[in-house]
């Protein structure tokens, strides 16, 4: 790793919680340490760690203070960043392949989009559908990846009034990353498809099940006939 990363800014959260950084960057390298020091955090403190939290480049360690002494819980961070050997295991990251339907019923904003970059709407389906993208984290609302490498050429600004809801599986764009809305929420994304896949199911283990952050993640061109046979098949599933 050529970034500067064993010594993170470390700060408290309430008194359960404690925020690691290690910069402000949304940058692949960056993201994969993060996941990497919270993953063998993970595995170095199994009693008192309730729950450890990455975004792009920090984790959000919660944890019980009755069961986990704050100050050993921060030399068990640094000892983390200190270690140099990169773990191979962790290193594996897998590729989703997620269901598109790109057509007009549920992609309202796909024509602003290809207006404002000049672009045909093939184009941006072309472009869209074409790139492998890598899942930074989940977050905003439950399984909703955040996802990094969108094509310069679909880089769009988010919606002035965001809508009051959006359908459960609304893919979208904003500014220069794109992403999934796994359940019916309000949202500001400029929504170019929809897919069919529940991607969130709180009764599953894992309730997310198609994807986690470090994996790769590309998106398929369906039709509206696909698209309805493979949600009735979810539902059926059910």
């Amino acid at each position: 790793m050529s970034l500067k990363i064993n010594n993170p800014r470390i700060s408290h959260c309430a008194d359960w919680g404690l925020l690691v950084e290690f910069g402000e960057r949304i940058n692949p390298e960056l993201n994969a340490w993060t996941r990497l020091v919270a993953d063998r955090l993970r595995q170095c403190l199994t009693d008192g760690i309730l729950e450890v939290v990455t975004a792009y480049s920090s984790f959000l360690v919660i944890y019980d203070p009755a069961l986990l002494d704050t100050e050993a819980l921060r030399k068990t961070v640094f000892a983390c960043c200190s270690e140099k050997k990169e773990d191979k295991a962790f290193q594996l990251s897998s590729t989703a392949e997620i269901p598109v339907c790109y057509e007009a019923q549920y992609a309202p904003d796909i024509e602003d989009v290809a207006r404002f970059n000049n672009l045909t709407v093939e184009e941006v389906i072309d472009i869209h559908s074409g790139t492998e993208y890598l899942i930074y984290m989940l977050g905003f609302a439950p399984g909703f990846p955040y996802l990094g490498g969108l094509d310069q050429r679909l880089h769009t600004p988010r919606l002035d009034t965001p809508r009051k809801l959006l359908p459960a599986g609304a893919v979208g764009i904003a500014g220069s990353q794109t992403g999934i809305y796994p359940l019916a929420s309000p949202g500001g994304w400029r929504i170019i498809g929809r897919t069919p896949l529940q991607l969130f199911d709180a009764g599953k283990n894992p309730p997310v099940p198609y994807y986690a952050p470090g994996d790769k993640l590309k998106f398929k061109r369906i039709s509206c006939r696909e698209f309805q046979q493979m949600a009735g098949e979810q539902n059926h599933g059910k």
